[in-house]
């Protein structure tokens, strides 16, 4: 059970977070109760059902992780080819000049 989880950088959801469907189809297809996962993980048994079945809609990254995790998948942090690194200011001026095009 090895693989790589590529998170999103931004996603606006409306129901749930989509991650919460891909580590049910994960559990489902590898058939890893949701027992076995919270034993492996740490994470409860509750926090995960409250996730499968529809009560939490935006799970927190460090419980998605040990999850994940627990199932033979881990986090990989990969820099996107030509990806520049910002200044604090550089960053600023970009999300001022992205609102201001978003406004009529």
């Amino acid at each position: 059970m090895s693989g790589s989880l590529n998170l999103y950088s931004s996603y606006n959801f409306v129901d749930k977070d989509p991650v919460i469907d891909l580590m049910r189809t994960v559990s489902e297809k590898q058939e890893i109760s949701i027992p076995r996962i919270a034993a492996a993980s740490g994470v409860s048994e509750g926090t995960i059902r409250n996730w499968f079945y529809g009560k939490t809609k935006k799970p927190q990254f460090a419980t998605v992780a040990a999850v994940m995790a627990a199932m033979g998948y881990r986090v990989d942090w990969r820099r996107q080819e030509g990806a520049a690194i910002l200044s604090a200011r550089e960053m600023m001026d970009r999300v001022i000049k992205t609102i201001g095009k978003a406004k009529p």
